[in-house]
Formats: C-alpha cells, sequence, structure tokens
C-alpha cells in the first residue's frame, strides 16, 4: 500500500520578471542576449541598417545603438504614449506622434526632436523614399477614432489627405495600421477591412476581407501581406487581394523572406512558418518579434521569471 501522507508539491513562489531583448538567427542558431529592459514593451522595432533598436512601452521608450552599446531614453515629456515609432528607411530618423504633435526624431544630429505639424493623434510612417511621412489622424479634437489618411512632407509642407472614412453609420471607425510595400503601394487598415491607395491619394481600393486593427506586414517582393483576422488567425493575402486564406493562430507576424514567416504563439512562443501553411517550427520562447533583412536576424522579448 502506497501512502501518499508525506508526499509534498515543492511549490516555487514567483518575485519578479525580467525582460531582455535577444537576437536570434532564422535557423534558430546565435541567440544572443543584447540589453536587459526596466519595463515591459508592448512592441520592438530595428533599424533597416541593424544598428538601432527601439523597444517602448505605454509611456517606456528605449533608443539602443547596437555598434556603440548606448541606451538612451526617447524623452516623453509626461506625454501619454507613441503610437508605434517608425524608422525611416535610410535608419537615420524616427517618426512617432504625441500630444497631438507630428514628431520627428534625428538619431545623427544632437538626437533632436522636431515638429512637423500640430493636431495628429494616430499612427506614422515613411514613404519609400523618405520624402513623405504619412500620418492617420481623428481630425476632431477628443475624439478617440482616427478617420483620415494624411500625407506631409518631411519639411512641413505639401500636406494633403489622402483618405477619409466618415460615415454616419460606423461612427467608430479607426484607421491604423498605414505600411508601403516594395512597389511602392500604400496599405492600411480602415473600418476592419485591408484598403491600399497611391501614394497620391489616386485608385483607392478596399478589399472587403476583415482584418483586426493590428500590425500588418508584406513580404519583400510586395506580393504577400499577413494580418490577423477576427478568429485571432494570421491571414494571409495576395497583393490585389483576389486570394486569401487563413494560416495559424498566432500574432506579431514579420516576413523574413517571400516564403517564410516568424511569428509568436499565445505570446510565449516564437515560431517560423511557411507562408502555404504547409510548416510552422518552434524556434524558442519568446514574444514580440521583429526583423532585419541585412543582419538576418530576428529580435525579440525574452521574458525571464525569477523565482525564490
Amino acid at each position: 500500500m502506497v501512502s501518499c501522507e508525506n508526499i509534498f508539491v515543492d511549490e516555487k513562489n514567483w518575485l519578479a520578471s525580467e525582460y531582455y531583448i535577444h537576437s536570434i538567427n532564422p535557423d534558430g542558431t546565435e541567440n544572443e542576449e543584447i540589453v536587459q529592459l526596466d519595463f515591459y514593451p508592448g512592441k520592438i522595432e530595428v533599424s533597416s541598417d541593424g544598428q538601432k533598436l527601439l523597444a517602448y512601452g505605454s509611456d517606456q521608450y528605449l533608443f539602443i545603438n547596437l555598434i556603440n552599446n548606448t541606451i538612451n531614453p526617447l524623452n516623453t515629456n509626461n506625454s501619454n504614449h507613441y503610437p508605434k515609432p517608425t524608422f525611416s528607411h535610410d535608419s537615420s530618423k524616427l517618426v512617432f506622434t504625441k500630444q497631438n504633435k507630428l514628431m520627428l526624431h534625428d538619431i545623427y544630429i544632437n538626437e533632436t526632436d522636431s515638429l512637423i505639424c500640430t493636431g495628429v493623434d494616430g499612427y506614422a510612417v515613411f514613404s519609400p523614399n523618405d520624402e513623405y511621412i504619412i500620418f492617420t489622424t481623428s481630425d476632431v479634437d477628443g475624439s478617440n477614432y482616427l478617420k483620415s489618411l494624411k500625407r506631409i512632407k518631411t519639411d512641413g509642407s505639401g500636406l494633403i489627405t489622402l483618405f477619409s472614412y466618415i460615415n454616419d453609420s460606423y461612427p467608430r471607425t479607426t484607421i491604423c495600421s498605414p505600411i508601403f510595400s516594395s512597389t511602392g503601394k500604400l496599405y492600411f487598415i480602415a473600418n476592419g477591412t485591408l484598403h491600399n491607395i497611391n501614394l497620391d491619394g489616386s485608385n483607392h481600393q478596399d478589399f472587403n476581407i476583415e482584418m483586426k486593427s493590428k500590425s500588418i506586414d508584406i513580404s519583400p517582393n510586395g506580393d504577400l501581406i499577413i494580418g490577423i483576422d477576427s478568429y485571432d488567425y494570421l491571414l494571409l493575402i495576395s497583393f490585389d487581394g483576389m486570394d486569401f486564406y487563413p494560416l495559424y493562430s498566432g500574432e506579431n507576424a514579420k516576413f523574413i523572406s517571400n516564403q517564410r514567416l516568424v511569428y509568436s504563439k499565445s505570446n510565449v512562443d516564437l515560431r517560423v512558418g511557411e507562408w502555404d501553411g504547409s510548416e510552422s517550427n518552434k524556434l524558442i520562447r519568446g514574444r514580440f518579434p521583429t526583423y532585419c533583412d541585412l543582419m538576418n536576424k530576428i529580435y525579440y522579448l525574452h521574458v525571464k521569471e525569477i523565482y525564490e
């Protein structure tokens, strides 16, 4: 007879979490710690030259120079949050919005911030040639819904509206997640569906494909778009919207080639999968992957739980 009287479960008491940014090759080799953070970031961005990282959360932003290993906070001035700061394609600048202002942060000139225009409260990205900034805005003071997509030159001139979604039947419409393909086409999400438009505002198209208002990514050749559908599955879409189908349950997907992508599963594991859904393999435990093509590196958040 086996007695359970003296069997005890050794339960560990959780003390804290530590947050680190790591880099890893797409094949799982050379997993390296880069820096420890003192906050939990919601996203990690890497510059196209592979020399700079940006980690940001609700109200904290760290700029990390990988060449000289310096870490500097981005000046928030007690702001609320910066919606998704974005590197320029030449890696010399950051664009972001704060306190209803569109700001340009010059990385090489004393890390200074320049005001581009006011009345901006949404997402912002650079055009492929870095000449223009595309941003979303509510156009209404105090509104929580981003109803317009606009374009402005980096010197603050030439402001035009590319697209507006004003519909009394859908007062909560939000335009978000603007991104350019390698062919120069601008894609974005409006009222929960995928759209695209030319940089001059012409040839607008609503694909009528439902997507959640989260970030999207485009393959290097511009042929494929990846996002998240209403069932939290990664949704693969052809550039013209003619073909689309769900792949895997996941989030934060980034293309690492025209045929492969990295994504997070249940916000715990990083996985690398094929574009057609034929294969998906666990890479490592981690969150919020981003990818630098020049360095062929995946950067991600590693969370280390501390127990007593």
